[in-house]
């Protein structure tokens, strides 16, 4: 696992299980995530611990949610790509 400080609480993340962070979604209760609970910020990781990302609060887990929401359908349609050129 690649070690994270928290950027809004500043404390280090633990390991957790998906049912701690979606108890809600029985398809994740598997994964792994980094949760710093204090602050209630996570972030999914890959199947050896490391992060997918950078730790988010609520926040930034609703703006990633919307940019999402607005970016994913003209992906999806083939009017634009998701790599960078």
């Amino acid at each position: 696992m690649t070690a994270q400080t928290c950027p809004y609480y500043g404390g280090k993340p633990e390991q957790v299980r998906g049912d701690k962070i979606y108890p809600h979604r029985p398809d994740l209760h598997s994964k792994t995530f980094l949760l710093c609970a204090p602050c209630q910020a996570w972030v999914g990781c890959y199947r050896d611990g490391t992060p997918l990302g950078r730790l988010a609060n609520a926040g930034l887990h609703r703006n990633k949610m919307a940019a999402h929401a607005a970016f994913d359908p003209l992906w999806k349609s083939g009017k634009m790509t998701r790599t960078v050129r």
